[in-house]
């Protein structure tokens, strides 16, 4: 792949305008430079097309580098009045907004979550004043234009940008058009053709309004309280409907790893208040959880060790919740998803015995 793609970058370093086409002249012809020219040639009548009314003029390195900067800092503070002055004192002409939002989204698939979610609130927030919306239209159409190159760095890349396209359609920062008409047929791959597709079935489902908002996982722009609800709203659907495959898809949409351990706490501690069929569900989902490597160890374990603490309480409401319990890190020991070195088994036998107390008090 070596030539194709090397051809790849010399073109768009042409097209972008950071590379005298004149130069190419004095290289030695061989196959990466005829595929280059090749594709140059492909793509400027229909770059010429895109182009937005203003121009898109690649920017200065300096400006560049500027921008950069600015996003950066803004990752870090979320000051968005900041990014304001910032811009104000670039200056930056209309024809060269489309850099900062296409920047600011190349910068944001090289980051987790919570910064993909603070870039879509700066596009939101920027929107007409002082970016104008034909240059957001423009940046994404530069972002497709390179979507195969940047899934070769990022294999998330189209995923992200469905989840781009969607949030920004909502957040009314680019037009419903731009996803529902199809890209000129030079500039369109299976990859863009997948994931233009993969956004306009999102935008078009009744069921996807609530997730729109949320395109980067509840976690990244949520109170601990809202992760909580979340998970609390996940395991009670869960243990309605039994469908192991749709929870675990919102567990991964929850985009929360670190808060893993709430889930299993949460799910033993609500299913401790059912039947049978519920607890062994929990049992079933943590299976799969482990199995899939949706959750890690520590996460489980600590999970299984805050239920443990907690079973003192959950014994009022239900006196068999200890044995519950037990039962379910017998059965996360049992399956190799417990460190036996870790103590469990004696956790365990602690929490029967615990039970055993609790019925000769009463007797």
């Amino acid at each position: 792949m070596a030539t194709p793609l090397v051809a790849h970058f010399v073109s768009d370093a042409v097209l972008d305008g950071l590379l005298p086409r004149d130069e190419l002249d004095a290289w030695p012809r061989n196959k990466v430079l005829v595929e280059a020219e090749t594709r140059i040639a492909g793509r400027q009548p229909v770059l010429s097309v895109l182009q937005c009314p203003n121009g898109r003029k690649p920017a200065p390195p300096a400006l560049r580098r500027a921008i950069r900067s600015t996003i950066e800092e803004y990752l870090v503070a979320a000051d968005v009045a900041e990014v304001r002055r910032r811009l104000t004192e670039l200056d930056l002409a209309v024809e060269m907004q489309h850099e900062l939002v296409r920047l600011s989204i190349e910068i944001a698939l090289e980051r987790k979550e919570h910064e993909k979610e603070l870039i879509s609130k700066l596009l939101s927030e920027l929107i007409h004043a002082p970016i104008q919306p034909v240059a957001v239209s423009a940046a994404f159409e530069s972002l497709l234009e390179r979507l195969d190159d940047l899934a070769i760095d990022h294999l998330q890349a189209p995923a992200d940008m469905t989840a781009f396209l969607v949030r920004a359609v909502s957040d009314d920062v680019l037009p419903p058009a731009f996803v529902h008409l199809e890209p000129p047929p030079l500039l369109t791959s299976d990859t863009v053709k997948g994931t233009l597709t993969a956004a306009r079935a999102q935008l078009a489902a009744a069921h996807f309004s609530e997730r729109r908002r949320h395109v980067w996982g509840r976690a990244a722009d949520g109170t601990l309280a809202d992760l909580k609800a979340a998970i609390a709203d996940l395991v009670g659907e869960f243990l309605v409907s039994g469908e192991t495959d749709e929870a675990l898809r919102c567990v991964r949409e929850l985009g929360a790893p670190a808060f893993h351990h709430e889930l299993i706490k949460r799910i033993l501690a609500i299913s401790t208040d059912k039947g049978e069929r519920e607890q062994e569900l929990a049992n079933a989902l943590r299976k799969r959880l482990c199995m899939e490597s949706v959750i890690s160890r520590e996460q489980l374990a600590l999970g299984c060790q805050r239920a443990i603490d907690a079973s003192a309480d959950l014994a009022l409401d239900n006196p068999k919740a200890p044995l519950i319990v037990a039962a379910f890190v017998e059965e996360a020991l049992a399956d190799g998803h417990l460190d036996p070195t870790d103590g469990w088994q004696e956790a365990a036998h602690a929490l029967r015995e615990q039970k055993h107390t609790g019925d000769a008090c009463e007797a």
